[in-house]
């Protein structure tokens, strides 16, 4: 169908109109010294249990349903977004590290929450907070001493913190690597040392694999790396790697056609020093979110296997993005 040119000229002059005023808005608002608004994906965090790490699901009879944080429990700084949430687990305490994206500083900030048995999570503040953007606070514990491997990549680097006074009072320790990396994740295998990565995090497309026979040691690239390439529905890291039925698998984000799209599992079967392998077909994760908190999107998944042989699963979920405003 062909649109008359009478017809066509009406709706050219619409949508410049439409833009006009759009940007005599934006220019008001700046008169009137009131900022333009520009708001953003909304992330919460929510738990799930099952009986295996690769099928934790909404416990519905818990009352878990929702999210159970959000922005608003975030007392130290203004933020309606929380997200990358990590599980940590020592003793009776249960810690969840998680990313804060905070609207006072205009970067991600890392705090925690936690519990004590079965009790209530208490949000506990900030804990890492630097001059550029952080995210993605993966925290586990070597030879008596808490570390926390976040990703750095506005600092153009991997960079390994421990902590002096747990879960407080984090100190940079180690540079592993130095490039833009985006959700470097961390485990050992095989004797060695491994950090899966994303390369550029604006592309989402490639990843990229390091070893090194000790944590404070020389960190080497693998000669496969990266060992996805040009992929953005696989490469990003979504979590810890984790091991069901003694099958290694990756936690993958899907990041097409947008960031955060969805999770799938990815069995590692082949992973040395100088060889790397993966089954090329990957296992979709949590598919059925249809009327759920977290419908729009979801980006990460953390698990510890409790005291009584199941599994918890700390997940995020993003809620519609809002548009673009301004205040008049």
């Amino acid at each position: 169908m062909v649109m008359g040119r009478t017809r066509l000229t009406r709706v050219l002059v619409a949508v410049g109109a439409f833009a006009t005023a759009g940007a005599l808005g934006i220019w008001i608002g700046a008169q009137r010294g009131v900022p333009f608004v520009r708001t953003s994906d909304a992330w919460s965090i929510g738990l799930y249990v099952g009986d295996s790490p690769l099928t934790v699901e909404p416990p519905g009879d818990l009352g878990w349903t929702e999210p159970i944080l959000t922005g608003a429990e975030v007392t130290d700084t203004v933020t309606n977004s929380v997200a990358d949430p990590f599980l940590f687990q020592e003793g009776d305490e249960l810690y969840i590290f998680f990313e804060i994206e905070s609207q006072t500083t205009g970067q991600g900030e890392l705090a925690y929450t936690s519990r004590q048995g079965d009790g209530d999570f208490k949000y506990g503040g900030i804990v890492l907070d630097e001059p550029f953007h952080l995210s993605y606070p993966q925290v586990f514990k070597h030879e008596g001493s808490h570390y926390m491997l976040p990703e750095t990549h506005k600092a153009n680097e991997i960079r390994l913190y421990r902590a002096d006074n747990f879960p407080r009072d984090w100190k940079k320790v180690h540079t592993i690597a130095t490039g833009d990396y985006s959700d470097p994740t961390i485990t050992e295998h095989g004797g060695y040392w491994w950090i899966f990565a994303g390369g550029d995090s604006r592309l989402n497309a490639d990843l990229h694999l390091f070893h090194s026979e000790s944590l404070m040691g020389e960190w080497t690239e693998h000669p496969m790396s990266p060992v996805v390439r040009s992929n953005p529905d696989l490469a990003r890291p979504g979590g810890g790697l984790v091991i069901e039925d003694g099958k290694l698998h990756r936690i993958t984000q899907d990041c097409w056609p947008s960031y955060g799209v969805g999770l799938s599992a990815v069995e590692v079967t082949e992973l040395t020093p100088t060889r790397y392998s993966e089954n090329p077909v990957p296992r979709a994760l949590f598919t059925d979110r249809k009327g759920k908190w977290n419908r729009h999107g979801i980006h990460q998944l953390s698990v510890v296997q409790l005291s009584d042989g199941s599994w918890l699963g700390a997940v995020d979920g993003k809620a519609p993005k809002r548009r673009f405003g301004w205040s008049l």
